[in-house]
């Protein structure tokens, strides 16, 4: 990871938004954070309305549950086509939460793979002022110092995947696959504030739904690819017999 990356990535850390992204594996076993307004999305292969569909701007818990979803796994809060906070791994029956702190506009519910994948979500009004005290002055060096930390475990370890993957040690690069994700997944709150609209969320949702692995797939290269995906293997050419 670049130095400019990693600067934007700890500068992100005093962010009220993430600092108030939290999450747990059970949306009902602690009830709702202290103070935030509770939304709850019930995750099916149709969708994943939220509830209530509009709220105050503030402190915002989603409550995650899998109903019955096969297709879907996950569900996503964005705005402006950037993910602000989600809970992912929910097979059915499952449930899930995270909190984020939201000013008013409007944003996206999204569960890929469902028939309808996103549902709006309006924050209105304006959120009460916070003080900083020397307690969160802490806590946010300490978050700092620790998304440093990963990224920096992240680089180090990604190398030496690399490195594997291009010496042809299949079994190396199956060894470091897991520890070196893990690094990416302790900060992917953070990181995926930082991504761009991707090319695939523009092309048609059918074909999204089809192709969702062209994902990142340069531009220029989506139609080609997802061309020769939807015709099929193509046959090889049997060579013309000769004259005999």
């Amino acid at each position: 990871m670049h130095r400019p990356r990693l600067a934007v990535l700890t500068a992100l850390a005093l962010s009220p938004l993430v600092l108030s992204a939290c999450g747990s594996d059970d949306a009902s076993s602690a009830g709702a954070a202290s103070g935030a307004t509770v939304v709850k999305i019930s995750v099916t292969d149709d969708g994943c309305v939220p509830s209530p569909a509009t709220a105050a701007a503030g402190p915002l818990e989603f409550q995650v549950v899998n109903t019955g979803a096969n297709r879907v796994t996950e569900a996503e809060v964005l705005q402006d086509g950037k993910i602000l906070g989600e809970k992912e791994n929910l097979t059915p029956g499952l449930s899930g939460s995270f909190t984020l702190r939201l000013t008013a506009g409007d944003y996206v519910v999204a569960c890929p793979n469902a028939a309808t994948d996103q549902s709006a979500f309006q924050v209105t009004g304006a959120a009460a002022s916070t003080t900083a005290n020397a307690d969160l002055s802490k806590s946010v060096e300490t978050y700092q110092a620790y998304l440093e930390n990963q990224a920096k475990g992240l680089t180090a370890s990604t190398t030496k995947f690399v490195a594997a993957v291009q010496a042809g040690d299949v079994q190396r690069a199956k060894a470091l696959f897991a520890p070196t994700r893990a690094y990416y997944e302790r900060i992917e709150p953070v990181a995926e504030s930082l991504r761009r609209p991707r090319p695939a969320d523009r092309r048609p949702r059918e074909r999204r739904r089809r192709h969702r692995h062209l994902d990142g797939v340069p531009p220029h290269r989506e139609g080609a690819l997802a061309g020769r995906l939807d015709e099929g293997p193509r046959r090889r050419r049997r060579p013309a017999c000769s004259p005999t």
